[in-house]
């Protein structure tokens, strides 16, 4: 028993590293993108806050419903129904494209979001300017989270890590060389960063399919077989695992950005300070995401192996990591929460405010760990309902509701 466990927890772990690599070089995108913003602008900096917080809601939630695929092609995979999982996927391909129009339509017309959260109006039109050519990056990055979610089902989580590293080495560079130019080339200021964004989406997902085409080990799933029409009682049974957790994760999303866009209310100073508080949040988030995805992509698998044994053995083994990262995670926060604001700008007024945030911050991950790993096991055996009223009512209730009353104070009449 001892050799199986230490097998299963060794797999475990490298497939949270693998996928924690990849995930990293894609929140470093984000990292990289308002790194190189405050340098360019701190006014930019502020746009990019409010216009990132409206897009990361609408791509996390629509990303999320991409991502009921992963238990299920993971439980097909344990009862080796190979077939099964090209079909799906190949359905999965008609969910894209739905979520991918319903998404640029959100984008598009999100002023109704700026006026209800009371942002000042003399920025509406950057943010909407700004939010316009981002919303190009959202059909882009469904459709290689399509492929990640394929990946990690079969526990092949390498080529996607492998692919967001290869984009974040040509982003960065490009990013810069966008947004301050180079010679007589002037830059395109803000946009760069968006810019270089599309570009090198577009790589990544022609690489993705590339590599599902041309790579003997996707032959057995039959992936690229003539498309079915649309399979509606396929598609219910993604949707019922998806629909929940899109709106379980987008409760969750929009938690943080409404708390943005309010804090926009109070001046420049609060939106920065909170941007870099909440990129920091999203990077250290990384990890206990990706071992909650592994941990689920185990668990489902086992499951569809009929091996409870295997099962119990996952869970205790991903437990154990996220006490070992929660642990290390806030040692690091509140050792470093007077420097690690210096990455990001040089205002000193900025990095003090930044600092007490980062503080609080160090607390917070470790129930945000917890929450993201039960969530995910739960979707192994098709429970979304319960997490989905929880995060609504302690998110948008207690969470919203506290969160304004203690920055702004209990409303007046």
């Amino acid at each position: 028993m001892k050799e199986h466990q230490k097998s299963e927890g060794r797999l475990l772990l490298e497939h949270t590293a693998t996928l924690w690599i990849g995930q990293v070089a894609v929140i470093a995108f984000g990292v990289t993108d308002t790194i190189i913003t405050g340098h360019y602008s701190e006014k930019s900096l502020a746009i990019l806050s409010i216009a990132t917080s409206i897009y990361i809601s609408v791509f996390v939630a629509l990303m999320s419903l991409l991502n009921a695929t992963l238990p299920i092609m993971s439980e097909m995979r344990g009862g080796k129904k190979y077939a099964e999982i090209g079909r799906t996927l190949r359905q999965s391909l008609y969910l894209w494209g739905i979520t991918s129009l319903l998404g640029l339509l959100l984008l598009h017309h999100a002023e109704f979001i700026l006026q209800g959260v009371g942002v000042p109006k003399e920025i509406h039109a950057d943010i909407m300017a700004y939010l316009g050519v981002q919303s190009w990056v959202l059909p882009l990055g469904l459709l290689f989270r399509v492929f990640g979610a394929f990946n990690q089902s079969l526990g092949q989580p390498r080529p996607v890590a492998v692919i967001q590293i290869m984009g974040l080495v040509l982003k960065i560079p490009l990013s810069i060389y966008w947004t301050f130019g180079w010679g007589n080339f002037q830059g395109y200021g803000i946009y760069g960063c968006l810019y270089a964004g599309i570009l090198v989406f577009l790589l990544m997902d022609i690489l993705a399919i590339g590599r599902v085409y041309l790579h003997s080990s996707y032959q057995v799933y039959q992936v690229w077989k003539a498309f079915e029409p649309p399979n509606w009682l396929q598609l219910s049974n993604i949707l019922r695992i998806g629909i929940p957790n899109a709106i379980a994760i987008t409760v969750e999303v929009t938690s943080f950005s409404i708390i943005a866009l309010l804090v926009a209310r109070l001046g420049f100073l609060a939106s920065a300070s909170h941007q870099i508080a909440v990129n920091l949040a999203m990077f250290l988030y990384m990890a206990p995401l990706s071992l909650s995805i592994a941990t689920s992509a185990r668990t489902s698998y086992w499951l569809g192996a009929k091996r409870s044994d295997k099962v119990q053995m996952v869970i205790q083994q991903g437990f154990k990591l996220g006490v070992y990262w929660v642990s290390f995670a806030g040692v690091f926060m509140l050792a470093g929460a007077k420097f690690i604001p210096s990455w990001y700008t040089s205002n000193q007024e900025l990095i003090d405010t930044a600092s007490v945030l980062i503080m609080v911050l160090a607390v917070y991950q470790a129930m945000d760990a917890l929450q993201v790993f039960c969530m995910f096991l739960l979707r192994s055996w098709r429970v979304t309902l319960q997490p989905m009223f929880i995060y609504m009512g302690m998110l948008w209730g207690l969470g919203l509701t506290g969160g304004y009353w203690l920055t702004h104070g209990p409303a007046t009449t």
